[in-house]
């Protein structure tokens, strides 16, 4: 009687294992779920692949790998999958086998809880594509790579009716072979305004906005979240094959911002205030703005506007504190100053175009030179200046002098030209020059050339209209030439 039991058993255990002998099988990557990701490279789970793939060589038919990343490599370029990476999922995975011609996929993947691992191996039907009694074997492991080639060897095991090796030492408890029923599955989309936010569903990170995913039946908490936007949360339950649709409106977190101007002068700054196009207050004063404004755009009540980056805190008030140049306040004070009177740094309609240019009250550009002048003697000095200035307080000042004496006939013509600082003081424009000369003297004796540097310093005070008239001192050191030394005093008319 045991005799004719112990045939009966080795003849069903035959069967079973001639029956695979004549089935195709793929033998998919080994993955990790959510709660596993990160616990082992790609490199080592491709190896842990390959170390399966040989334990159940011999005993299985078994498609080979190269032939199946080949297959996949078709998929993509017919268009069947949408991603080049690794196929993971599913339904790709069904696609992957059926393209192999395969009758089973055999998928392993790995799960952590509590600190333990746990290695799970499917034999799928693809026909049915439902996990048929006993094709399914687990092993729990010590999370690292040596830990999970005892799983691998494991389940190898218990798929091949081999006894376990004595090796293996699960962690804390002996897994027994498992069987499971192949889980149904609907739709979930989730949408949002705006989009592109972190999506959660049952707690794990699952996606961005518009997100669209299948997850198993029953009761699920989907849950929308962002650091610039107020975190959002829905319960939903979903059925086999069910499509099920949630929107989000979203609603921007806040920050306080406060925004204080002050000009070149010490006076406060007044405009309004616009991000993203939109007027969301005036300034100064302290403003709630959306906690993701990376900048701002300050509209002045002169019309001049300038942005400014900033970096707002959910929890505390941030300030935004800025000095202004000289140069940003000459237009509106000149214009405060033409409201009260009429006789101040010309006509309205200069004071627009210098507001328009950011300049100073007075841009003297060229003009003429009369007065004294000594060599050693007394003489008459007349010039010629033409000066421009790109900026607010720098220009390039180019200009000739010529001095005669008329009791030694001696006569001589200076050309010049240097840098010129000067600065805008309402009407009166003080300046300063500094540069080099070229000199050709004439007396009643001799010619000579030579040359030297100059120092000149005055101002400028503005009249109505374009007219302007100043003073300058001048002194130059010459080379060259009979007198060293050069000193003039001019009055100058600027147009």
């Amino acid at each position: 009687m045991r005799r004719i039991t112990f045939l009966i058993l080795l003849f069903a255990m035959f069967m079973l294992f001639a029956d695979f002998s004549t089935q195709r099988i793929a033998v998919m990557d080994i993955v990790p779920d959510e709660s596993a990701r990160g616990t082992f490279s790609e490199k080592q789970l491709h190896a842990a692949t390959q170390y399966l793939y040989s334990k159940l060589a011999g005993k299985f038919n078994l498609i080979n790998q190269t032939q199946l990343k080949e297959i996949y490599a078709e998929m993509i370029e017919e268009g069947r999958v949408a991603s080049r990476k690794q196929c993971i999922d599913d339904n790709c995975r069904i696609e992957l086998g059926k393209s192999a011609s395969a009758n089973y996929n055999l998928n392993a993947r790995i799960s952590q809880f509590a600190g333990s691992c746990t290695l799970t191996v499917e034999m799928i039907n693809l026909k049915t594509t439902m996990v048929e009694q006993g094709n399914a074997a687990s092993a729990d492991f010590q999370c690292n790579i040596n830990g999970l080639q005892k799983a691998i060897v494991r389940v190898a095991s218990i798929l091949t009716g081999g006894d376990v090796p004595s090796s293996y030492a699960p962690p804390s408890h002996y897994s027994t072979p498992v069987v499971k029923s192949r889980p149904r599955f609907g739709t979930i989309s989730i949408t949002s305004e705006p989009s592109g936010v972190d999506v959660s569903i049952d707690g794990q990170l699952a996606g961005v906005t518009p997100f669209t995913k299948k997850v198993k039946e029953g009761n699920h908490t989907a849950k929308i979240a962002s650091r610039c936007f107020r975190e959002e949360e829905d319960n939903f339950s979903i059925d086999e094959d069910e499509e099920e649709d949630l929107s989000f409106e979203l609603e921007p977190r806040l920050a306080q911002l406060n925004i204080n101007i002050i000009d070149g002068y010490g006076q406060v700054v007044e405009g309004e205030v616009i991000v993203d196009g939109e007027s969301v207050g005036d300034f100064p004063g302290l403003l709630r703005l959306p906690l993701c404004t990376q900048k701002v755009t300050l509209i002045s009540d002169e019309n001049r506007s300038f942005s400014v980056a900033v970096r707002l805190n959910e929890h505390r008030t941030v300030y935004l504190k800025k000095r202004l140049k000289k140069s940003y306040s000459n237009a509106s004070r000149r214009e405060k100053s033409v409201e009260n009177k009429e006789d101040v740094s010309g006509t309205q309609q200069q004071m627009e175009e210098e507001k328009k240019k950011g300049r100073p009250a007075l841009r003297t550009f060229q003009g003429f030179d009369i007065g004294y002048g000594t060599v050693g003697l007394n003489a008459v000095a007349f010039g010629y200046h033409f000066e421009f200035s790109p900026f607010s307080f720098f220009g390039w000042d180019l200009h000739s002098n010529m001095l005669y004496a008329p009791d030694t006939e001696y006569f001589d013509m200076q050309f010049s030209t240097g840098p010129k600082l000067f600065f805008a003081l309402g009407r009166v424009v003080p300046f300063l020059s500094v540069g080099g000369s070229f000199i050709y003297a004439l007396d009643s004796l001799s010619n000579e050339y030579g040359g030297g540097f100059y120092l000149k310093g005055g101002f400028d005070i503005a009249s109505q209209g374009k007219f302007a008239v100043g003073l300058s001192a001048e002194y130059a050191m010459n080379f060259g030439t009979i007198y060293t030394h050069r000193f003039s005093v001019l009055l100058r008319l600027n147009y």
